[in-house]
Parts: C-alpha cells; sequence; structure tokens
C-alpha cells in the first residue's frame, strides 16, 4: 500500500499543509476553478488535502465521504471546523447525493476508484452538473478502471489538465474554462 505523502507546511498551494496525494500543481488547478462556481460538491475528502483547494469557492463546498474515524477527525479538524462554507455529509456517493442542493456548478470525483464506483459517480454526478465536472487519478497506475470509464463515458469531451491526473469535462464553459 502506497504511502500518503506528509503535510507540508508553509507551501503556497492551498491545502500542502495537509495529508493528502494531491500534488501542488492539482490543489492551484482545483482552487482556480473552484473560485469562480456557486455550489461545489467533492466526492472523496479524506484528510482534506483537495477539500481545502475546492473551499475558494465563494459559495458552498458539499465533501462526501464515508470518513473512517481517524480521518473524520483530521478532516474536521484541519476543513470542517475551520471554513464556514464547507458541508461535510458523511457517506458513499451517489447513495448521499441526494442530501446536495441543485444546482450544482463543479463536481470533483475523488471517491472509490474501481470501475462500477466511477460509472455510478459519473452517471449520477453528470446530469446535475452545471459547469464542471472532474476528477482524479486518470493517470494513476494502480486505479486504471478510472480512465478506462471516463474514455468510455466522455470519450475526448473529457480533457486531461496539463501537468496533473486530473481529467476535466465542461458541461457547459459559463466561465471560459
Amino acid at each position: 500500500m502506497e504511502m500518503m505523502p506528509d503535510p507540508v507546511a508553509g507551501h503556497d498551494a492551498p491545502g500542502m499543509h495537509l495529508w493528502g496525494w494531491m500534488a501542488p500543481e492539482e490543489l492551484v488547478w482545483l482552487a482556480q476553478q473552484a473560485s469562480r462556481m456557486r455550489r461545489v460538491v467533492e466526492v472523496g475528502s479524506l484528510h482534506g488535502r483537495s477539500s481545502f483547494a475546492l473551499a475558494a469557492c465563494p459559495g458552498e463546498l458539499y465533501c462526501i465521504d464515508p470518513w473512517p474515524d481517524g480521518a473524520w477527525e483530521s478532516w474536521h479538524r484541519s476543513v470542517g471546523s475551520v471554513l464556514p462554507n464547507v458541508r461535510a455529509i458523511r457517506g458513499y456517493s451517489p447513495d448521499v447525493g441526494i442530501d446536495v442542493p441543485d444546482p450544482v456548478d463543479m463536481v470533483f470525483l475523488d471517491g472509490a476508484h474501481d470501475y462500477v464506483s466511477v460509472v455510478n459517480d459519473i452517471e449520477y454526478w453528470l446530469p446535475r452538473t452545471e459547469v464542471l465536472l472532474c476528477g482524479h487519478d486518470y493517470r494513476h497506475a494502480d486505479y486504471p478502471d478510472v480512465a478506462v470509464v471516463v474514455d468510455k463515458i466522455l470519450g475526448p469531451r473529457a480533457q486531461l489538465v496539463p501537468n496533473t491526473s486530473i481529467w476535466a469535462h465542461w458541461v457547459h464553459n459559463l466561465y471560459g474554462g
């Protein structure tokens, strides 16, 4: 099992001071996109590195995760109790997606990475997303199903964000993506 990278105190990228696998370039890109959205959903929050970046959203950020006990305390201490626009929904996507009000501008998928879960997440969130549906680990060797499903469902409509493992599908480019 891959070890989680340590937090990096004093780093410029939002969220690098927290545990997580997101690279600085990915965090900066997420924060830039979220800063232009009214409502953002994150599927898969764990310790909050990407949540912290997505909290650049001037509206509400809904974080969905089943959070095992240690991760829940870590996420809540670092994100949930610190950032006023963040709402936690403890459970699995898409089962708890009903708890997120519409409209949703942006959804970031980084939950379960198996074939069925990725299909279910994309099929559930795509019709509810008005601007940007994106996700993590497209290029990750341990999660080949992510690329397979994204390519199968979205095909060339999904673009890879340069220098990252993030795929992005602009549902409707309201903001000049």
